[in-house]
């Protein structure tokens, strides 16, 4: 299956935004920086391949790698036959004496007031999308790059 790259970015930039509503200047940092970052030391190695560039006057298309099964090798044999086993209870323990409860500890838990809780779980989910974000924007302009 061939889908342009144009097609495949358009489609993956506009379900992200309909979808997370980012601002503008974030969405303009994440795409510049996956610019950048493709063609900087940190990107990962390209390999020169023919296959992977268009031809002249073709558009760049996005050729997904479809992984094939592995072929088993060597003699498989059939799974083992399990016989059941009767099980016998054991024999009767004394139960242990009751030990006395544990003092309290001397410093105070961490109370968290709902406005707090709110604040975590909002900076929790700042930082779980622009981490994806900016790894989706490097994906893409490495796919981009070649």
């Amino acid at each position: 299956m061939e889908v342009p790259l144009w097609l495949a970015l358009l489609a993956v930039g506009y379900l992200g935004v309909k979808l997370i509503r980012p601002p503008a200047w974030l969405i303009a940092v994440l795409l510049l920086g996956g610019f950048l970052l493709a063609d900087s030391v940190l990107a990962p190695p390209s390999t020169p391949s023919s296959s992977n560039r268009p031809r002249k006057g073709e558009p760049p298309m996005f050729r997904p790698k479809i992984p094939t099964m592995p072929t088993p090798t060597g003699h498989v044999s059939p799974p083992a036959v399990v016989e059941p086993t009767t099980i016998v209870p054991a024999a009767q323990t004394p139960q242990p004496a009751p030990v006395a409860p544990a003092p309290a500890p001397s410093r105070p838990t961490v109370q968290l007031t709902p406005g707090t809780a709110l604040a975590l779980v909002g900076v929790g989910t700042a930082v779980v999308l622009v981490v994806g974000a900016d790894l989706v924007s490097m994906l893409l302009a490495d796919a981009i790059t070649g």
